[in-house]
């Protein structure tokens, strides 16, 4: 049986957006494989040190994407805590186009699929993406189910739709069916804290830096 907690317990959520990775812009990256670059590796070890002062963590779940787990790692070495892996902070991402030049892209599909891809791939279907309202429920899912148990203290490493996702069900705003509401940095902070049915009682921060420069 699981345990659960009491009406009265809150759980505070960190979500942290995945510092900068290493990216072809010339085509549509394999997100399989695509880690951090210097930089990201650099700011994900400060964006560590940073969260470590700023609070105290029960339990660190990362997206399975590379660029996401060695944004994680960090922070379980600095709390000395084991990363955990969830695929519902997956990143939605189009396998079929893995690899493919924008030119190529353009020229098969259009310019107006290379720009979505480039800016706001939540207005595209197809190319072997999850549907988007699966993707936040899978997301809100998770939460649910960390809101229920006996973590008080979380901190999610995601991506910058699954984190948009999760704000706008929390604000009540729906699946996004047009541009994208919210725009994340990298190592984008947010902190909410939640009640037991997952519910928002108060927002703490939204889209801080935890590095100074990311």
């Amino acid at each position: 049986m699981t345990e659960t907690s009491d009406a009265t317990t809150t759980t505070s959520l960190h979500i942290v957006r995945h510092a900068a990775a290493a990216v072809d812009p010339s085509r549509y990256a394999d997100h399989r494989l695509m880690g951090l670059s210097a930089d990201g590796v650099r700011h994900a070890r400060h964006a560590a040190r940073n969260l470590h002062r700023l609070t105290d963590l029960d339990r660190i779940v990362s997206s399975p994407l590379p660029r996401a787990l060695e944004t994680a790692r960090p922070l379980g070495d600095v709390f000395g805590i084991d990363v955990e892996v969830d695929d519902r902070l997956s990143e939605r991402t189009f396998p079929d186009l893995y690899g493919w030049l924008y030119d190529d892209v353009t020229r098969n599909h259009g310019a107006d699929v290379t720009q979505r891809l480039l800016s706001n791939s939540d207005q595209l279907d197809g190319w072997g993406a999850r549907p988007l309202d699966e993707c936040q429920t899978r997301v809100v899912d998770l939460v649910k189910e960390l809101a229920q148990g006996t973590t008080r203290n979380v901190v999610l490493v995601t991506h910058g739709g699954p984190h948009g996702w999760l704000l706008a069900h929390l604000l009540h705003l729906g699946v996004p069916d047009g541009p994208r509401l919210f725009h994340f940095r990298h190592v984008g902070y947010t902190y909410v804290a939640l009640d037991p049915t997952a519910r928002l009682q108060v927002i703490h921060a939204v889209n801080q830096p935890l590095v100074d420069s990311p």
